[in-house]
């Protein structure tokens, strides 16, 4: 018995995620999370041209332990929504929180938002009238971006 003790113990050590009282890291924050992002478009002649801005924006909520995850994001020359939501994300060792969905286009994806901001979109399944498949990517949102007129709710 001493033994496995000692075993347990000794291996608890050398493990940093389990010596801390078997926590990972902590999810990202309840909040609300934003990135505005200019794009420019390539034409191959050398006269690149302004889109506009990219707009995403992430919202996070926790109740009775559960995380809940609202995604939406726009390309500034498309008016169609990326929309992606969840009211139970699984929250990984790593402390991401991960869930999939379909689009308004039927493609399938799955997202996960890391406790740095960092939003990954991947479309796992591909629709026949897929109209939104340039949202999809990786991301970096923070609450000081919302602070940009376009997150403005009262305007």
């Amino acid at each position: 018995m001493r033994r496995t003790f000692l075993a347990a113990a000794t291996m608890l050590a050398c493990n940093p995620v389990a010596a801390r009282s078997g926590q990972g890291p902590k999810p990202i924050d309840p909040g609300l999370y934003c990135l505005k992002q200019h794009l420019t478009g390539y034409t191959g002649t050398g006269h690149d041209y302004d889109l506009g801005n990219f707009l995403m924006w992430v919202e996070v909520t926790k109740t009775n332990g559960r995380y809940g995850v609202s995604i939406g994001d726009q390309m500034p020359d498309n008016p169609q929504i990326l929309e992606a939501d969840t009211d139970n994300a699984s929250v990984l060792t790593d402390g991401s929180l991960a869930f999939r969905f379909v689009d308004g286009w039927d493609n399938h994806g799955k997202a996960r938002v890391y406790p740095n901001g960092k939003v990954v979109l991947v479309m796992t399944k591909r629709a026949p009238m897929n109209q939104i498949g340039r949202n999809y990517g990786t991301y970096t949102v923070s609450k000081a971006e919302c602070a940009a007129k376009e997150f403005n709710q009262s305007s």
